[in-house]
């Protein structure tokens, strides 16, 4: 969508969710607030504090009429050592600063009526500051991260602002550092169904957090605080990638068996067995090329713990026919499992094989690859059902 068309709508909506925010919460501010608040702080403070291991920085904002009011949020970030900024409109208006706000007497009116932080009693925050949080306010939010503000744009250019001093930071350290987390911070009613106008300069937003829970932005769309780590363990609170921390899992014997297969012409399959194919030995060198594999899938697999594996069994059958069966056993002690390791030694011993034939029979079909068996882990014991896979 263009520029100014999105920008006509939004003025448009602006008047609109207003009206409605107004009329919605009518007295019932400060007990959504007090939710919203309690829910952000067991949700998405905490749990980041603890990964972290140590105090935040979090931006908070003055509510202003019917807002959403973070203040009680604020307050539970002080009696915890967290440190509280919050944006103060510069005085050119090209944009906020943050201060930090040290006490509830820290904030004054500012342009429009709007809490800020009074410059007398606050002090500067950097640009370059640690930020892990920004509670973002806004007249509503869509389920796929967009959001309508107040017209103004000074959280999309202090987002701008933040995002390239964390760049210059990066290319000057060459060391990683935690990215600020931009959480809406709303009443449930300000989420609408349809899709919000947006423009190219808009905020990213990761979260959105309501009277009914956090919400993370993960595949396009919010996720339930939780629901992205319960379901897809390879995302943190923000629901991005990581790798999963093992360090609490106990350690067990472990074994995964996966399968796949190679279809082909006949003929193929009768040289692969006599050994005339010109390469060579198909089926000793598949074996080297899956047990090799198997020892190196977390350099494959960007989110796998590198593992020391105890055993790797590669084994052929075929079904006399056209099709070559390929399994691969893995075992390790240790604390996550080995079913990536199996599936990837399938895998690689099946690309060789292709690599080996392939001058004789291009048209050559790998798959379908799964997993058959599983045993150890909290999970437990997992056997893939009659007709899935392993011949019984």
């Amino acid at each position: 969508m263009e520029a100014p068309e999105a920008g006509a709508l939004k003025r448009e909506r602006r008047r609109e969710l207003a009206a409605e925010r107004d009329r919605l919460a009518g007295g019932r501010t400060a007990e959504l607030s007090a939710q919203l608040c309690a829910a952000t702080a067991a949700q998405a403070l905490a749990p980041l504090a603890e990964r972290l291991g140590r105090p935040l920085t979090v931006c908070v904002y003055g509510a202003f009429r019917s807002e959403a009011d973070p203040s009680a949020l604020a307050e539970w970030c002080r009696e915890r050592g967290h440190r509280v900024v919050a944006p103060r409109v510069r005085e050119a208006g090209s944009g906020m600063e943050l201060r930090i706000v040290a006490s509830p007497e820290d904030w004054r009116p500012g342009r429009w009526g709007v809490p800020e932080p009074d410059p007398a009693s606050t002090v500067l925050y950097p640009v370059r500051g640690d930020l892990d949080v920004v509670l973002v306010p806004g007249l509503a939010f869509d389920s796929a991260g967009g959001r309508i503000g107040y017209g103004g744009g000074f959280y999309d250019r202090l987002y701008a602002e933040r995002k390239t001093a964390e760049a210059e930071r990066q290319a000057e350290s060459g060391e990683g550092f935690e990215p600020t987390i931009w959480l809406g911070f709303a009443y449930a009613l300000q989420k609408v169904a349809d899709r919000l106008p947006r423009e190219a300069h808009d905020l990213a937003l990761n979260g959105l957090a309501t009277e009914d829970g956090v919400q993370w932005l993960t595949g396009g769309t919010f996720m339930e605080s939780g629901e992205a780590r319960d379901r897809l363990t390879h995302f943190n609170e923000q629901g991005r990638a990581v790798m999963v921390d093992v360090s609490d899992k106990a350690v067990t014997a472990r074994t995964a068996v996966a399968q796949t297969q190679v279809t082909m012409r006949p003929d193929t399959l009768r040289q692969i067995r006599e050994g005339g194919i010109a390469k060579g030995d198909v089926l000793a060198i598949a074996q080297v090329a899956g047990i090799q594999a198997a020892k190196r899938t977390s350099d494959w697999i960007p989110l796998c713990h590198p593992l020391p594996l105890t055993g790797v069994n590669i084994r052929f059958s075929d079904n006399g026919a056209d099709t070559l069966v390929i399994e691969a056993e893995v075992k390790t002690t240790g604390k996550t499992g080995v079913e990536m390791e199996a599936l990837t030694a399938v895998s690689a011993a099946a690309l060789t094989v292709y690599d080996m034939c392939k001058a004789l029979q291009k048209d050559m079909e790998i798959g379908p690859t799964r997993l058959l068996a599983k045993t150890g882990g909290k999970s437990g014991d997992y056997e893939a059902e009659e007709g899935a896979g392993r011949e019984r």
